[in-house]
C-alpha cells in the first residue's frame, strides 16, 4: 500500500470511527468505493434513496478490512438497518481469494452488523470486467438464506457493462447505474 493511499484510508477510517461513536442514524451502508462514491460523487441519489443513513464506505476495502473496521467499533450501537456492498476488491488478480471464502466473508460482515441492527441486506457483487461474479453471488445467496440475511441480487441490466451505467473504469457506477442499483 502506498503511503498516500494508507493516509487517505486511515483518515477516512478515523473519521468514520468518530462518527460511529456519536451518530444516531438508523441506517448504515458499509462497503468499499462503490458505497463511498454514492455519497461523494452522487449525493442527490444518496439523499433520495437513503435520507437518513451513515455511509461507511472506504475505497479499496476488502472484506477483511471491513471486518476489522467493524471489530474496532466501526458500526453505531443502535441502528435498525444495514446494507452491505463489498467483495469486488477481493476479486483483484493480485489477491488470491477462494470464491467461497469471499462469499463467507461478506456473510460474516452481515452477521456482525446484525448484532446491532434489526435487518441487514447484502447486495451481490456487481459485475466486474474479466471476473465471473456469478460464481460468488450464487453461494452468497445461499449463505444469506441460511443465515436469514436479505440477499439483493445486482440488477441484470448492470451485467451489460453499458457505458451509460458505469464510469470509464467499468467498475464504478455512473448516476444512471446508481439509480438502477438503488
Amino acid at each position: 500500500i502506498k503511503s498516500d493511499t494508507w493516509t487517505t484510508w486511515g483518515k477516512r477510517n478515523e473519521l468514520l470511527q468518530d462518527i460511529c461513536k456519536n451518530d444516531n442514524k438508523q441506517s448504515v451502508l458499509i462497503g468499499d468505493s462503490l458505497i463511498h462514491r454514492l455519497e461523494r460523487c452522487h449525493p442527490l441519489i444518496s439523499k433520495e434513496y437513503f435520507p437518513s443513513y451513515l455511509n461507511l464506505g472506504i475505497g479499496g476495502d476488502t472484506t477483511s478490512n471491513i471486518l476489522w473496521r467493524i471489530r474496532e467499533g466501526g458500526i453505531p450501537a443502535n441502528i435498525k438497518y444495514g446494507v452491505v456492498l463489498c467483495g469486488t476488491n477481493n476479486c483483484n488478480k493480485r489477491i488470491n481469494h477462494h470464491l467461497l471464502d469471499i462469499a463467507k466473508a461478506i456473510v460474516d460482515i452481515g452477521l456482525k452488523i446484525r448484532q446491532n441492527a434489526e435487518k441487514v441486506a447484502i447486495v451481490g457483487i456487481l459485475p466486474r470486467k474479466g471476473h465471473d461474479v456469478t460464481a460468488i453471488n450464487g453461494p452468497l445467496e445461499i449463505l444469506c438464506s441460511r443465515e436469514q440475511l436479505i440477499y439483493v441480487p445486482p440488477p441484470r441490466r448492470l451485467f451489460s457493462l453499458s457505458r451509460e451505467l458505469y464510469d470509464s473504469d467499468k467498475l464504478h457506477l455512473s448516476s444512471c447505474g446508481y439509480h438502477l442499483l438503488c
